[in-house]
């Protein structure tokens, strides 16, 4: 796997205007994706699955104050053939494949991420969809929902908490 930098880019963007990059191929050899398909489509499940919620305490800008982070449904979608998922080219070459993740939501310890998968040549093979959660370091429990507070107050958006306030009243019927 490498992560590409995206300092820059992500500078002055909001939270779930940011985006990170990241190449991986397989390591070891694989069969042929004509005869196994599926085992090359599961090397891509379990990439994406592995890396998806990385991105999110660098998104905020709480940077590795996390204690823990598990994935709670992983979703992908492939959009091609395949043979068009195979890790390997068929001279037995590796391809890389590159995963573009956007942080859709985040709040109370969870995260939902967004990905698209691109074979090198541009093919876009397949997107994802992870709901985890974000489990902070004791004491630092509310920085995720503060820096996602505070940049949705920069955007002039409120949170639920400000709109609703707590605790919320539940009347019997």
């Amino acid at each position: 796997m490498r992560k590409v930098d995206m300092a820059a880019y992500n500078d002055r963007r909001r939270t779930v205007d940011r985006r990170a990059l990241q190449w991986y191929m397989a390591l070891g050899t694989l069969p042929p994706a004509a005869t196994h398909a599926n085992l090359h489509a599961c090397a891509h499940l379990f990439a994406s699955d592995r890396n998806s919620l990385f991105p999110v305490p660098a998104f905020v800008g709480v940077a590795n104050n996390y204690s823990a982070m598990a994935s709670l449904s992983h979703a992908v979608v492939f959009h091609c053939e395949g043979a068009d998922l195979a890790m390997v080219e068929r001279d037995g070459a590796p391809r890389w494949f590159c995963q573009e993740f956007r942080v859709e939501r985040v709040a109370h310890g969870r995260a939902f991420v967004t990905s698209r998968i691109w074979r090198e040549d541009g093919l876009h093979v397949a997107s994802q969809n992870q709901d985890g959660l974000v489990r902070m370091r004791p004491g630092n429990e509310n920085l995720l929902d503060d820096a996602l507070a505070g940049g949705l107050r920069k955007k002039g958006l409120m949170t639920a908490k400000e709109i609703f306030g707590y605790p919320v009243k539940k009347e019997k019927l």
